[in-house]
């Protein structure tokens, strides 16, 4: 194989990882809307969609990390590519995690926890679930379109979605709920904050790598 044609097979093998982590990205956006059914609607049918979606994402994992090393291995490339490869290293754990994190929540949900909640929690699972989404929905745009600024944005929103948290956390205090439930009801507000902690800490590998120029173009 020429110089030529293994710069050209490189090339095509940065867009295939571009895309396999758009999918994965995708697959977290569709986790984390499932768990919000699951656990404010107590749709059951959605923990088996998880389960599906789950073992795509876990595929997609492996094949990116696959392709990465083998980028790394055959090419030795530098500026740009290199920077993406690295950080597609980075992003694939956090957007595993994430979907780990959806399968916990709904996990949760399918013991009907969301129904034993008064109206006022429920709108606050409601929020964190909707400041979540709409953090890995900016994720989403800024990996397609390679927007660096958004880190900043995320950071600001990952902080809200805190203070969030700490709301959430002290109205379950006074809310009169069996000990259990109350547990269970602490871990779906820890992870709900989590998963902006996911989203921001995406976005800052995003930023690393983000140039005026496309992945597959030289540098």
């Amino acid at each position: 194989m020429t110089a030529a044609e293994l710069r050209s097979d490189f090339h095509r093998g940065l867009d295939e990882i571009d895309h396999l982590l758009i999918q994965m990205i995708a697959g977290v956006e569709d986790a984390i809307a499932a768990a919000s059914l699951v656990v404010l609607s107590s749709d059951h049918d959605a923990v088996e969609q998880m389960v599906l979606r789950g073992e795509i994402v876990d595929d997609l994992h492996c094949s990116v990390e696959s392709l990465v090393l083998t980028n790394l291995a055959r090419q030795a490339p530098v500026g740009g590519d290199l920077r993406f490869l690295l950080a597609a290293l980075r992003i694939v754990p956090e957007l595993v995690l994430t979907r780990n994190l959806a399968d916990d929540l709904a996990r949760r949900g399918s013991m009907d926890v969301g129904a034993e909640l008064s109206p006022y929690v429920r709108g606050l699972v409601a929020n964190m679930f909707d400041e979540a989404s709409g953090m890995w929905r900016q994720v989403a745009h800024a990996f397609g379109e390679r927007l660096p600024e958004a880190c900043g944005r995320l950071q600001t929103q990952g902080d809200k979605l805190g203070e969030m948290h700490t709301g959430l956390t002290a109205a379950l205090a006074s809310e009169i709920l069996p000990s259990s439930m109350l547990l269970e009801m602490a871990l779906v507000a820890r992870f709900l904050k989590r998963l902006g902690d996911h989203a921001a800490e995406t976005a800052k590998w995003i930023a690393s790598f983000t140039t005026a120029k496309r992945v597959g173009q030289s540098t």
